[in-house]
């Protein structure tokens, strides 16, 4: 649950993201809730969401994340209203999101849950479709000498299934940032062409999981400037990608 508050000191409207009690007993939720605090508080990038604080309640024992309160829209909500975005704004977002990326790889932060809705647009002074990626809930972490960090079940698939990459469904303990490359390449596509690559109304979950695993992404209606990179970015193998 997200709360509007104030940091009164600083005069700052911020949003504050608590665990919702019923979960403080599941030590996984409340484990992935601290992961996210310590991935985010990791990075500082203006393309990131900032977080300011986190920790747990004195009273209820409810552990909360203090943020940027972000006034605009996410991605998603713009494919809904728009159905697709033309080439040079979805190029602007793209550039940006790629940077906000790479700065959370470069801090050993894999996000693996990018999607549409974790893009965040905002108006910033004169700025629109100023970007904030945001809820970094399922990361992983990655130390300096390269342990991961891991909070998933052996076998447990983490993330959004249109949006995976094949990595992440065979092996989602061995996930790295190339992951999130593939990830980033289906949310574009989704917003160039105004569908997601496997309609969830036409398939099952499984059914999707198996078609990312197998079938090559048809890029035939992707604008013609655009199909080498998404080439690149979705190749099934990471090793080359």
């Amino acid at each position: 649950v997200v709360y509007k508050g104030r940091q009164v000191l600083m005069d700052r409207t911020v949003a504050i993201k608590m665990l919702q009690s019923q979960h403080i007993a599941d030590s996984m939720s409340v484990k992935r809730f601290h992961q996210e605090g310590k991935a985010a508080s990791k990075m500082n990038h203006p393309h990131v969401i900032t977080v300011y604080d986190f920790g747990v309640t004195p009273t209820s024992g409810q552990p909360f994340i203090v943020m940027d309160y972000l006034l605009g829209t996410d991605l998603s909500q713009i494919i809904k209203q728009e159905g697709q975005l033309g080439v040079e704004r979805s190029l602007k977002i793209l550039a940006q999101s790629t940077d906000a990326l790479d700065h959370a790889h470069r801090m050993g932060v894999i996000h693996r849950d990018l999607k549409p809705s974790n893009i965040m647009l905002i108006d910033y002074e004169d700025e629109k479709d100023y970007v904030k990626v945001v809820d970094f809930g399922v990361a992983k972490l990655i130390s300096a000498g390269g342990e991961q960090q891991r909070l998933t079940q052996m076998d447990e698939v983490c993330g959004s299934p249109v949006y995976m990459s094949p990595e992440q469904i065979k092996s989602p303990k061995n996930v790295a940032t190339k992951s999130d490359v593939y990830s980033l390449a289906v949310t574009f596509y989704h917003a160039l062409t105004g569908k997601v690559p496997y309609d969830c109304n036409s398939y099952s979950d499984f059914e999707i999981l198996s078609k990312i695993v197998h079938d090559d992404l048809d890029l035939s209606n992707v604008p013609s400037s655009w199909s080498a990179l998404f080439s690149e970015m979705l190749i099934k193998d990471a090793a080359y990608r």
